[in-house]
């Protein structure tokens, strides 16, 4: 899932435990319910986290939130995670499917060769892999692609524009 070239949703209904974590922030966004909590239990049973989702956390979340969730066991809530910019959307139960509906209908109107180069690049920082050509280069197949022409004149024409990925 981290590696999909297309923005990945984790819509999060319950609380979640150990692995689940490796799941929820394997994604690039995430919309959970309030109320719910998360807990990574490792350390309590004399389990190493596996490192790939150690440095992933610690890429996206920062260190200190890491650090607690890791290394005190402790549960902490879906509230708390989006202050820390865990979640990036805590909505009540009752609001979480026309959120989630809304969140994947904006996604999938923009434009989707624009979408994927910048995503590409915002994991490249990430992972310290950042090469400004290569970055540079996908900028410049956006400049130059059919799908900003589209996005410009509807923009012109006051309507939605139907992106293509050209």
């Amino acid at each position: 899932i981290a590696s999909l070239t297309v923005p990945s949703l984790a819509i999060v209904e319950g609380d979640v435990f150990g692995g689940g974590a490796e799941l929820l922030f394997s994604c690039d966004f995430r919309l959970g319910v309030m109320g719910k909590y998360l807990k990574i239990p490792a350390a309590a049973v004399g389990l190493c986290y596996p490192v790939d989702g150690i440095q992933r956390m610690t890429q996206r979340l920062g260190s200190a939130l890491v650090r607690k969730l890791l290394l005190t066991t402790e549960s902490v809530s879906f509230e708390e995670l989006g202050q820390k910019s865990a979640f990036d959307w805590v909505v009540p139960s009752t609001d979480i499917e026309a959120d989630s509906e809304a969140l994947i209908a904006r996604l999938r109107g923009l434009a989707p060769l624009s979408v994927s180069s910048m995503l590409a690049i915002i994991k490249s920082v990430e992972e310290d892999r950042f090469d400004r050509a290569d970055a540079q280069e996908l900028a410049d197949t956006c400049s130059q692609s059919k799908d900003l022409s589209e996005g410009l004149l509807a923009i012109r024409e006051k309507r939605a524009p139907t992106f293509k990925g050209e």
